[in-house]
């Protein structure tokens, strides 16, 4: 999932934990990995630790299970963009190094003619 469709996942999210709010259900597991977009919704699952409770949204832990699950994801892709940052720093280096390698190679050559 590309940052520019947060908001879209963010809606879907909502619309999802609302369902649960409005027949009085918690989901006690918020991970990412248990929120999946199929497409025009996200779906739920891992439902053993849900809990009943009251069916008002506002004040629902669902609610607030919405932020953490967008917090998480923020998380995530932070932390994939400094790996990927860390990968490109290393070829990098290691392309400097062939060069080098390969100019003393080749001022050797010349200095050997």
């Amino acid at each position: 999932m590309k940052p520019k469709e947060n908001k879209e996942f963010k809606r879907k999210l909502e619309e999802a934990c609302k369902a649960f709010t409005t027949y009085g259900v918690t989901h006690e597991d918020p991970k990412l990995d248990n929120a999946i977009d199929i497409g025009d919704r996200v779906i739920i699952i891992d439902l053993e630790q849900c809990i009943i409770e009251d069916t008002n949204w506002k004040g629902s832990m669902n609610k607030a299970r919405v932020g953490y699950l967008m917090d998480s994801l923020q998380l995530k892709r932070q932390c994939e963009d400094e790996a990927k940052q860390r990968e490109k720093k290393i070829l990098q280096e290691n392309a400097e190094r062939i060069r080098l390698r390969n100019l003393a190679s080749s001022n050797r050559r010349m200095a050997i003619n």
